[in-house]
């Protein structure tokens, strides 16, 4: 992978994380009006699994 196109998908996928974190929280505060059905309940858990496996491929494009 070209260097500067390496970069821009480090960049990308680092603000991606820090967007995702942030919707986790806007959802888990949703949440907490909705304890009885847990309507995002599944979405919480796909964006935090979305989160692992871009924070793994952060790591192995940071590798030399």
């Amino acid at each position: 992978m070209d260097k500067r196109v390496k970069q821009h998908v480090l960049e990308y996928l680092k603000d991606l994380c820090s967007e995702e974190r942030a919707s986790i929280q806007s959802l888990e505060l949703l949440m907490s009006y909705d304890q009885e059905e847990m309507l995002f309940a599944p979405l919480i858990a796909a964006l935090q699994q979305a989160i692992v496996e871009a924070k793994h491929i952060i790591v192995v494009l940071e590798q030399p």
